[in-house]
């Protein structure tokens, strides 16, 4: 009978990737002084060498001389249409704030930043409020008339019951209809509304006027 061993084989562990050696800008100048200088005499691999950097980078650099020109002479930043830091108002957060799912859309921006308890400022939510909808920010907002009441709709049949058979001459003749304006404090500001853009006659966002204050004015010309 044969018995057969197990050799075990240790396998040594694959050395980890140094961290990328980041060049300053004086690197870059030296390499590309170098490919100029040379003329295509030596290769892009000598040249690297002589510059102690290696082959793939210089590759690189041209590569990026060719897409940024002058500006790849410098140590890049990496390409982004964002930099920095995440902001702490996403754009979902900005489309609920224009929309009529916001309980306090009719209110002052720094009002509804304290409702909603966003850590910004009212300058930096508006820029953002621009940037992720359609320029939404707070405008004038469109305002329907209050439906009439019994009261006044009783009073004009009793006008028209009273009037309706007087004849137009002997009469309508002698009446001088004069212009006439009802102004009344509770209507003079009109509020806003936080919205996007070319919604102004969007239903969702037109409101009905203020309830009349006790004070009127009426002025007849």
């Amino acid at each position: 009978m044969v018995s057969k061993t197990c050799n075990t084989v240790y396998i040594p562990a694959t050395p980890t990737k140094k961290h990328q050696e980041i060049y300053d800008t004086i690197k870059h100048t030296r390499f590309f002084d170098a490919i100029t200088f040379e003329g295509g005499k030596k290769s892009v691999h000598a040249i690297a060498a002589e510059v102690n950097i290696h082959h793939t980078t210089a590759y690189r650099w041209l590569q990026q001389k060719t897409l940024l020109g002058s500006p790849a002479y410098c140590n890049n930043r990496k390409q982004s249409k964002i930099l920095g830091h995440k902001s702490k108002l996403s754009p979902k957060t900005c489309k609920f704030l224009v929309s009529n799912n916001n309980p306090v859309q009719n209110q002052l921006l720094d009002t509804q930043i304290e409702y909603h308890h966003i850590p910004l400022s009212q300058h930096q939510v508006t820029r953002k409020l621009k940037e992720h909808t359609n320029r939404g920010q707070i405008y004038k907002a469109a305002y329907i008339q209050r439906e009439y009441t019994r009261q006044n709709l009783d009073e004009q049949v009793i006008y028209d019951t009273a009037h309706k058979d007087k004849p137009l001459f002997g009469y309508w003749d002698l009446v001088y209809f004069t212009d006439k304006a009802h102004i009344n404090p509770s209507q003079i500001c009109k509020g806003g509304i936080l919205r996007e853009r070319r919604q102004h006659n969007n239903p969702n966002n037109i409101q009905q006027l203020p309830k009349l204050a006790s004070t009127k004015l009426h002025i007849a010309a």
